[in-house]
């Protein structure tokens, strides 16, 4: 994204920001053509039933949050693929190919949803997080930590889970101050157990509790 433009004796100085690593670079160029500038679409006709929102998480410049964990079509709305200009500035060929490797996303989700599997970000992985509603105290701090939306709320604010929305990623167990939250592979309790089985040496005052 092209920030300022200098003149430098008989040349031009382009200063610009790298939106992916989030450096600035400096260019010197003979000439400058710049591009029609473009605008993203707004997400929120699609009125999804999120209680996050009606549209996709945006980035800065209103573009769709399509980045998470590095992968380039994913949003935080499971099943949802964003691509070209939606994502970033390009041009046609780009959006073609962009599009692509949409659609081929949208496959593999259909496909593994049929076989009841994770779609990401752990392929393969059946597990859903298992609710102990018997401790909950209904904080909300899972509803309002999951950066997926996989929790609704009932009209009490009692913690509701959607199962199909979910990413398996843990942030809900790990932000549960009553441990309610568990998985069936793995929970509090097996982290907590790995993490004492490592020998710490007996000089070092901190040890796992």
């Amino acid at each position: 994204m092209v920030d300022t433009v200098e003149a430098s004796a008989n040349k031009l100085r382009v200063f610009v920001k790298d939106t992916l690593l989030g450096e600035d670079i400096s260019i010197e160029v003979n000439m400058i053509v710049l591009a029609v500038g473009m605008t993203p679409s707004a997400t929120s006709d699609l009125n999804l039933s999120y209680r996050l929102g009606k549209g996709l998480p945006e980035l800065k410049y209103e573009f769709s949050d399509s980045h998470f964990i590095c992968f380039p079509y994913e949003t935080r709305r499971t099943g949802i693929y964003a691509a070209g200009t939606l994502r970033a500035p390009m041009d046609i060929a780009s959006c073609i190919e962009d599009a692509q490797g949409a659609m081929l996303k949208a496959i593999q989700c259909i496909e593994a949803t049929k076989r009841g599997e994770s779609v990401h970000p752990r392929s393969g992985d059946k597990s859903y997080p298992d609710l102990f509603m018997d401790r909950c105290t209904d904080c909300k701090r899972c509803t309002e930590e999951c950066p997926f939306g996989m929790y609704d709320e009932t009209e009490k604010g009692t913690p509701l889970s959607n199962p199909s929305r979910c990413r398996r990623c843990g942030i809900c167990l790990g932000s549960c101050p009553e441990r309610v939250i568990n998985f069936a592979d793995y929970s509090i309790n097996s982290v907590s157990a790995m993490i004492k089985a490592v020998e710490v040496p007996d000089e070092f005052e901190e040890k796992p509790r």
